[in-house]
């Protein structure tokens, strides 16, 4: 029997959970809000009209280069064959089609087309003629050039300041895949220095996905290759057929926004809370510092040197937890990279010091960095590891 009492308790706990989910959503909104991407406001024209942006699906973009009959494809990344499970096959691609003009992505307003080198990565050709590459970038799609024009990515931005640079970076690269890539097209070209660029906010988990492929995890055996290299058409061939079928399908990428959704499941607050309190596997951490070894001791082996570059995301300064170590495990990643005895440059305190943070960001409130944001890392490497007494013009 419900006396009154109980009736008041009920009531104030239905109150109370009312409260807390109202609470619990507006927190959500206002982060979806804070943090959500969206591109610069169009530059205005010397009329003080505002330049129209690029409202062309990918797929659009696409076909109107082929229709100018340039041979164009959608940029293909190693992490896609991981993601959708296409693991099986004669070989395992880590690089793009090469010699193609290749669509990369759109971020801030306009299509970024690039043309692909030799063995399908965004560096200008004639780079793996044997003139002696100095420095080579590994990472994911911050070293791969997401989204800025060719030349004003780090490895382009390098390149200007008389480093012959040569990136392998390819979009959603996690450790186990850029060891990989590192083995298969860093160690023929033999360089000076390699730079594993790290970006904080996914690549130690990109782990999660990478370790479940048996045949990226042969690469912590020294001795193993698939000879890519020598492989480019076999390579290409795979990975245009992947694309033909897969990425290419007319309306794949006509996609609802989602943001109703993704608020209902309250996406960004739970993102939040794992930046935080995101505790990494055991194993993960072991298999981390296994993969840093394994690249220390493969650079060394040509008489190489590697350094470890750490980008910090936008959220780490929206958030003003600047030096927070607990923010994305920054302080475990680098204690491990620490014990390997991997020089570190870290570019967090160089990007907080800067006047305008957000205009260092392709659309302002995060993404990827755009040619400012990317010429600043440039400038702290080479300021960094080249010594005065050699530095070029």
């Amino acid at each position: 029997m419900n006396t009154p009492s109980t009736k008041v308790k009920v009531t104030l706990v239905i109150l109370l959970a009312i409260f807390m989910l109202i609470g619990l959503y507006s927190v959500e909104i206002f982060f979806s809000l804070k943090f959500a991407p969206r591109p610069h406001r169009p530059p205005r024209a010397t009329d003080g009209k505002e330049v129209s942006y690029d409202v062309r699906t990918r797929l659009q973009a696409l076909s109107d280069l082929r229709a100018k009959k340039l041979d164009a494809y959608l940029a293909v990344h190693p992490n896609l064959f991981v993601e959708l499970g296409q693991t099986e096959g004669p070989i395992f691609p880590l690089s793009g089609i090469s010699g193609k003009t290749t669509l990369l992505c759109y971020e801030n307003g306009e299509h970024v087309v690039y043309e692909s080198d030799e063995h399908g990565f965004n560096n200008p050709r004639g780079l793996w003629g044997g003139n002696g590459v100095e420095a080579v970038l590994i990472g994911d799609s911050f070293t791969h050039g997401m989204c800025v024009k060719p030349g004003e990515d780090i490895a382009g931005q390098m390149r200007k300041m008389g480093v012959k640079t040569l990136s392998l970076g390819m979009g959603g690269s996690g450790p186990l895949l850029e060891l990989a890539i590192l083995e298969e097209y860093a160690k023929p070209v033999a360089p000076e220095i390699v730079f594993w660029i790290y970006y904080e906010a996914n690549d130690f988990t990109d782990l999660d996905k990478e370790r479940e492929v048996p045949i990226l995890l042969r690469y912590l055996d020294g001795d193993f290759s698939q000879g890519l290299i020598k492989r480019q058409f076999e390579s290409d061939r795979m990975i245009k057929e992947y694309h033909d079928r897969t990425i290419a399908t007319p309306g794949l990428d006509i996609q609802p926004n989602g943001q109703i959704e993704k608020i209902a499941k309250l996406f960004t607050t739970r993102i939040l809370f794992s930046d935080y309190f995101l505790t990494f596997r055991d194993s993960n951490l072991t298999l981390f510092r296994e993969v840093l070894l394994q690249a220390k001791e493969r650079t060394a082996t040509w008489g190489g040197r590697l350094y470890f570059v750490y980008l910090p995301n936008f959220k780490r300064f929206a958030m003003n937890v600047v030096h927070n170590d607990k923010f994305k495990s920054k302080g475990k990643v680098l204690s491990i990279v620490r014990d390997t005895g991997i020089p570190i440059l870290d570019i967090t305190d160089v990007f907080s010091a800067h006047q305008d943070l957000p205009s260092l960001f392709a659309t302002r409130t995060g993404g990827h960095y755009n040619a400012e944001g990317y010429r600043l890392v440039a400038q702290t490497i080479f300021d960094t590891v080249y010594p005065t007494n050699i530095r070029r013009p």
